[in-house]
């Protein structure tokens, strides 16, 4: 599967906080033997993000071909970054932490091609950093390039991505339709989207105000990218969702 980091709404960290660690590992792992930060599972986990969100996208698409063009800024790096395989600590040199990150934030070595990221759970100084969980992607001991990604979906489209996720997982067990636990959550999500669809309400893209933006060869990239503030203007209906 190739993943792309500016096209997943929701984050491991947002499914913990609706279903649990606990839950989430036994619907990766029916034997119950996993941890929430094993690597089959944080995997299955990404797997299941990714396909909500293109999910979500069939929605989307029909008034903007790039939902949302996430920010993703390049940390600095004096001299190096070094992430470990199966530790929470990152260690860096003439690195910034202090002023460029924050609890919550993703950090990422762009070359890793497994897409492994982490998510800073405290900063103890500007050289180094304690993750939420231990880092599963490969050891690299002196990386000279390192970003950050801030989670800055829209709230309605984030909770609708993360009902689709939670729905899918159980239906991997086989649990579908009535017997599924997020059952009604997506078909929730579901209308929702559809009255997004359907809305009158015009998007502000690159300065050009317009309902629709259909795929279109000539249309440039610039001229397609919609931002998180754009969506931000719509109100999804009859659906209470946390700040």
């Amino acid at each position: 599967m190739t993943r792309n980091i500016d096209n997943r709404y929701t984050t491991i960290e947002r499914l913990i906080l609706t279903a649990g660690e606990q839950q989430l590992s036994d619907v990766c792992d029916p034997t119950g033997a996993s941890d929430i930060d094993a690597a089959n599972v944080q995997q299955k986990l990404l797997d299941m993000i990714f396909q909500a969100s293109r999910e979500v996208d069939a929605y989307l698409i029909k008034y903007m071909t790039c939902p949302i063009a996430e920010v993703i800024t390049e940390l600095t790096v004096g001299t190096s970054i070094t992430m470990t395989n199966g530790s929470p600590a990152v260690v860096g040199v003439g690195t910034l932490f202090l002023t460029e990150l924050e609890e919550g934030d993703e950090i990422f070595l762009p070359d890793d091609e497994d897409y492994w990221f982490g998510v800073v759970d405290s900063v103890t100084d500007n050289l180094n950093l304690i993750l939420k969980y231990d880092y599963n992607g490969d050891t690299v001991a002196a990386a000279t390039v390192a970003s950050r990604r801030r989670i800055t979906v829209p709230p309605w489209l984030e909770i609708h991505t993360r009902n689709y996720t939670l729905y899918n997982l159980w239906r991997r067990r086989g649990r579908m339709n009535e017997n599924n636990p997020y059952y009604e959550d997506k078909e929730d999500s579901r209308r929702a989207l559809k009255d997004f669809q359907s809305s009158k309400q015009k998007f502000d893209d690159s300065g050009t105000k317009r309902k629709h933006n259909p795929v279109q060869s000539e249309k440039t990239f610039d001229d397609r990218v919609m931002t998180s503030t754009t969506l931000t203007k719509y109100v999804s209906p009859d659906l209470d969702y946390p700040p």
